[in-house]
């Protein structure tokens, strides 16, 4: 799982192709990601995974958010954040996300990665909508921190070639959401953790099996302040996207499906990047451990999908063993 992922987290970074050096099955690494393998396997999977592993004890309780605001310098539309965005020109059309190298660059914060890290070391795969602005590819971007691909939706120019690199010779639908699932299967099939932001409300069903479906759908007032943060962090850019009737349509969704996703309800309150995080991290595992009455059915076959993967030190083991007959 983790050389696949490290490789392609590097081909993001560095601009470098995975080749096509596969023989059954496995991935050979370029020196540039032999070394990233090396770094954060001893930040991430050595360290953090350990206390993490420590602390569950083989049981799984939500993260609170309370404080991470205060110590994580992971604010919406941040000025400094929005001001290196527009120094360095990052992504052309990228309509003032956040810069995914600046969500890198700063730390992991303790309490998300309690939070998330539980979901990359079980390959956990997710879409991730909203309404224009809400916050999607920011939220898949940081998620690079805590042990995930990330993957734009918006970046049109990427899906070809990253499609080619996970499913050679596959890449047969020349549009966005085409390669989109394509890629998103040969996560699923390599045991990647995946987060691909910019999954529109219109495309969010169309998810292959086992990949969690997130919706972020911040209150009104915070949601307004996103867009408008993303759209001045944008010279000469107008939004006039008709983010009300998408909202609305948005609250609706959730009003009447709501148990088919995982639902991310920012309060104007504890609104910071890493907040959102915890919340969408708790949001997944608490469907996978007390599955929604209405689509209990498909929560189990997630979460014994996942089961599949994960090791017995995983949080939410105890439940594979007890729904889905995993053993040690």
């Amino acid at each position: 799982m983790y050389s696949f992922l490290l490789a392609l987290n590097c081909t993001f970074h560095a601009g470098r192709g995975l080749g096509r050096g596969r023989e059954g099955g496995s991935t050979r690494l370029p020196a540039a990601a032999a070394s990233a393998v090396r770094d954060i396997r001893s930040v991430y999977r050595i360290a953090m995974l350990a206390a993490l592993w420590s602390a569950v004890a083989g049981s799984w309780k939500p993260v609170e958010t309370g404080g991470v605001c205060d110590l994580s310098d992971s604010p919406w539309g941040a000025s400094s954040l929005a001001a290196a965005h527009k120094e360095k020109g990052h992504r052309s059309g990228s309509r003032g996300h956040l810069p995914e190298d600046s969500l890198d660059a700063l730390p992991p914060h303790a309490k998300t990665a309690s939070a998330c890290l539980p979901l990359a070391e079980a390959g956990i795969t997710m879409w991730i909508a909203a309404p224009p602005g809400a916050g999607k590819s920011s939220t898949a971007y940081r998620l690079r921190r805590y042990g995930f691909l990330a993957v734009d939706g918006e970046d049109h120019g990427l899906w070809p070639a990253y499609c080619e690199r996970a499913t050679p010779g596959r890449c047969d639908r020349p549009d966005v959401v085409g390669l989109a699932i394509n890629a998103t299967v040969a996560a699923l099939h390599d045991g990647v953790a995946l987060a691909m932001g910019a999954a529109g409300l219109g495309n969010i069903n169309g998810a292959p099996a086992n990949v969690m479906k997130v919706i972020l759908l911040p209150d009104r007032a915070t949601y307004t302040a996103r867009w408008l943060a993303r759209q001045d962090a944008t010279p000469g850019y107008i939004d006039s996207q008709p983010h009300e009737k998408i909202y609305n349509g948005t609250e609706n969704l959730l009003a009447t499906e709501g148990e088919k996703y995982v639902a991310v309800k920012d309060p104007a309150t504890e609104n910071c990047v890493d907040a959102s995080l915890i919340r969408l991290c708790n949001g997944v595992l608490k469907r996978l451990a007390t599955p929604p009455k209405a689509d209990a059915r498909t929560a189990l076959a997630e979460l014994c999908f996942y089961c599949g993967r994960a090791s017995p030190q995983w949080a939410l083991y105890p439940y594979c063993r007890s729904r889905c007959h995993a053993t040690d």
